[in-house]
């Protein structure tokens, strides 16, 4: 359950199926004492495993993307300052004179088919780049206990064989 924990604290999403199988291996190592060396050793695997760590940072860039996106269909507001200076000549005197204008505009699109596209279009990277991330933790937690496995399993054959 502690690898549940870690791992949701991490991704910010529910285990997946293979992660969940693990725990109850690990439950089942518990009887052997090993349990917390089982999670341990996952544990290390997800926090060093650089592909993860690359996986956590396209959902935090493509949730920028989303978000993006999105500011490009909030309310735009526009300012414009203009000035400038104008000279006037008469036979006695000179008048100089500035003539200063400002305007500020704020404008909303009701409906911008390419906006509501481009913010689809996030979303759903959004969601490819989740779905990497369970795949790599899949297949690194798989690689793990596949590895665990055979390293029990030679431990075991060297207790036959002496």
């Amino acid at each position: 359950m502690i690898l549940i924990d870690i791992f949701y604290r991490k991704t910010k999403k529910r285990p997946c199926a293979v992660l969940t199988g693990l725990c109850i291996v690990s439950l089942i190592f518990s009887s052997h004492g090993l349990a917390s060396e089982f999670i341990d050793t996952a544990l290390s695997a997800i926090e060093n495993s650089s592909e993860l760590n690359i996986a956590l940072k396209d959902i935090e860039l493509a949730q920028a993307d989303e978000k993006v996106a999105l500011a490009k269909y909030l309310p735009q507001l526009t300012g414009k300052i203009e000035g400038g200076a104008m000279q006037e000549e008469y036979e006695d005197t000179t008048n100089s004179y500035g003539d200063f204008s400002s305007s500020l505009s704020l404008s909303q699109d009701v409906v911008d088919m390419s906006k509501i596209y481009a913010i689809q279009s996030a979303r759903k990277g959004v969601d490819v780049a989740k779905v990497n991330l369970m795949q790599i933790t899949q297949d690194v937690l798989l690689e793990l206990a596949i590895d665990w496995g055979a390293y029990w399993k030679a431990l075991r054959q060297q207790e036959i064989n002496t």
